[in-house]
């Protein structure tokens, strides 16, 4: 019943968001284990004694490190844009469907959201 509620149709921008964050979800677990693969190598330089190669892996491992940010940020925004959202809609469901007939918590609905008057 909430789901129906908080996603009411395929077109929503719920599911825009739900397939958003899927989508970061599943590039965050691909850069996690390419960080953790460089950050071998690393280690293996390291014990290896090869500063060249430690450097450049270093410079590799800082390279990933702007999109890791960017997608760490995106799941951010997704995730909170998405619990506002289902906030959104189901705070707008109860108020329509509990406060319908009390004057004194009257909701006026507008473009931006729900004023009390």
């Amino acid at each position: 019943m909430l789901l129906k509620i908080a996603v009411p149709h395929l077109k929503s921008e719920e599911v825009f968001d739900l397939t958003m964050l899927t989508a970061f979800l599943v590039a965050r677990t691909f850069l996690s284990i390419y960080v953790s693969t460089v950050q071998g190598r690393i280690v293996k330089s390291m014990i290896k004694m090869d500063w060249n190669l430690f450097i450049s892996r270093i410079i590799n491992l800082g390279l990933c490190a702007v999109p890791a940010s960017f997608v760490n940020s995106a799941l951010d925004y997704f995730n909170k844009r998405l619990a506002i959202s289902f906030r959104r809609r189901l705070t707008l469901h109860f108020h329509d469907r509990y406060l319908k007939n009390m004057t004194y918590y009257q909701v006026t609905r507008r473009d931006e959201g729900c004023i009390l008057t």
